[in-house]
């Protein structure tokens, strides 16, 4: 009996868990994080993507990106947001 094996699949899988045990050890960013860093905002944008299932492993940075852009686009929160 021949085992068939989906390689790109398992390589995918240990990329994901790979992934997620790097970010869960870590303090997940706050909103300041986001200002500062907006490299940070591509990859969390990425992480907390509804397809991903990085999200529900990093909820808590997931809600700080929300939060930051949900003030970002409120037009009399940028100097809130900016921290001054």
């Amino acid at each position: 009996m021949k085992s068939i094996v989906n390689y790109p699949a398992a390589w995918k899988l240990a990329a994901m868990l790979i992934c997620a045990a790097t970010l869960s050890g870590c303090e997940p960013p706050t909103r300041a994080d986001f200002i500062k860093y907006p490299s940070l905002r591509q990859k969390w944008s990425m992480t907390c993507d509804a397809r991903s299932h990085l999200a529900e492993i990093n909820v808590k940075g997931c809600d700080n990106l929300r939060q930051w852009q949900s003030a970002n686009q409120q037009p009399g929160l940028m100097n809130q947001n900016l921290g001054k």
